[in-house]
């Protein structure tokens, strides 16, 4: 029975008394602000029952919200506003309930609703405010084949083992979870599977590289997954070759979908089949970025990125002990250049230091020389006279020891003028000796 898109807002009691062998009813996109139990009681033989697009649906908590549905097979409740969906209201479908539609919704949390649905093979819970599948909430979902995830832009995180009880798992959509980038570990590793082969839909993630998490789980798979990454704007570049060397080695490559959007020369071209394969995956030479201390600061994906672009010179392929090796060298260079330049500034400053140690010393020394001349200026004047001798005849003692006085007095100003000079560079630059 079809009663879509009527504008109904309740339904009258004994409205389907009489429809005991009714097998599916519809009715979705009306304005029904809840889940007409009573009404429903006595369609005792429905198998579907469709409430989509009623917005004014917030809730399905009450308890036995279902009652006398034991033989619904397929519940759709998508588009509507539900926040909130309890274990108690789904009691009386759970137990044979094969497919489930909540997307479009504002659900954050399922909490234990799904927790007795051991036959639900279908489930779709998209587009609501879920940040994190946690493991609890699909725990009893052994029968599961298809989940659907798709559009749930705040979903972040995928917990540990959440597929691990999933044995018949087959395709799982994350279509749209612009967010998602944290898988933890096992969190897609399943064990004892019925089904083999798992098909993962990634389109329109909004990616450009892939995250190591997801990459770690991938390689755990073997042959026994294949991923589409359509719709993502991947940079085809050294941080794509974990996965490269994945699609090269699947046994699944019909089914597996990833392109490249740059750079230029490669977009449009399946990753697989880039031309040069692997070594057409390089990265650009990062620029040095300087640090608070004045120091250069490289990481350790840039050395890597570096000497991926080396590798890819000359036809020279080198192993990652190579590649180690020479990222310490280089890493090493840097240091002791840094080192080199520290320790020359370092000299010119004990250098001037010792010299400028003295530099108070000496001005000491001279403003007291000033002194002494100045007091005993007429004693001088008169040995001077005393000791003048005539023409031709042998100098005194007196001439001798002024002699001595004027060569000392010559390599005093010496000294003096250069220890100026490392004063006057103290005083110029500002800069204090240790």
């Amino acid at each position: 029975m079809d009663l879509s898109s009527n504008l109904l807002t309740h339904i009258h009691e004994g409205a389907f008394a009489d429809l005991s062998v009714l097998s599916s009813l519809d009715l979705s996109d009306n304005s029904l602000a809840a889940i007409p139990t009573q009404q429903l009681t006595p369609l005792a033989s429905l198998t579907s029952l469709y409430l989509a697009g009623n917005r004014e649906i917030e809730a399905v908590s009450d308890a036995y919200a279902f009652r006398g549905l034991s033989n619904l097979r397929h519940l759709f409740l998508n588009a509507c506003s539900i926040v909130n969906v309890t274990r108690a209201a789904l009691v009386d479908v759970s137990a044979n309930l094969l497919t489930l539609d909540l997307t479009d919704n504002s659900i954050v949390t399922l909490g234990d609703a799904l927790s007795q649905m051991s036959r639900l093979t279908e489930l779709s819970i998209g587009q609501n405010e879920l940040r994190a599948l946690k493991t609890s909430e699909v725990r009893g979902t052994e029968a599961l084949s298809v989940l659907d995830l798709s559009n749930s832009k705040e979903l972040f995180r995928i917990e540990a083992d959440v597929l691990q009880s999933m044995q018949r798992l087959s395709q799982l959509t994350l279509d749209g979870c612009v967010r998602l980038s944290a898988f933890d570990r096992s969190s897609l590793r399943r064990k004892h599977l019925a089904t083999p082969s798992l098909a993962i839909n990634m389109r329109g993630m909004q990616w450009t590289r892939v995250p190591d998490s997801f990459m770690n789980e991938l390689e755990q798979f073997g042959d026994g997954v294949s991923i589409d990454l359509g719709g993502n704007a991947l940079e085809c570049d050294c941080q794509l070759k974990r996965l490269y060397r994945w699609l090269r080695d699947s046994h699944n490559d019909t089914n597996n979908v990833a392109q490249c959007n740059s750079p230029q020369e490669l977009s449009g071209l399946s990753l697989v089949d880039v031309p040069g394969g692997e070594r057409s995956l390089v990265c650009a030479a990062p620029s040095a970025s300087v640090s608070g201390d004045g120091g250069d600061q490289v990481d350790d994906d840039d050395n890597r990125n570096i000497i991926s672009d080396l590798s890819g010179l000359g036809g020279l392929v080198l192993t990652e002990s190579q590649r180690m090796l020479l990222i310490s060298l280089c890493v090493s260079s840097a240091l002791l250049t840094g080192l080199s330049v520290m320790a020359a500034v370092h000299c010119r400053r004990r250098l001037c230091g010792g010299l400028s140690a003295a530099c108070g010393e000496e001005e000491r020394s001279g403003a007291l020389a000033s002194g002494a001349h100045g007091s005993g200026g007429g004693g001088s004047r008169g040995s001077e006279l005393s000791s003048s001798s005539p023409p031709g005849e042998e100098s005194s003692p007196l001439t001798s020891s002024s002699s001595l006085r004027k060569e000392k007095s010559a390599d005093a100003e010496g000294q003096t003028r250069t220890l100026s000079l490392c004063c006057d560079f103290r005083s110029s630059t500002g800069e204090s000796i240790d």
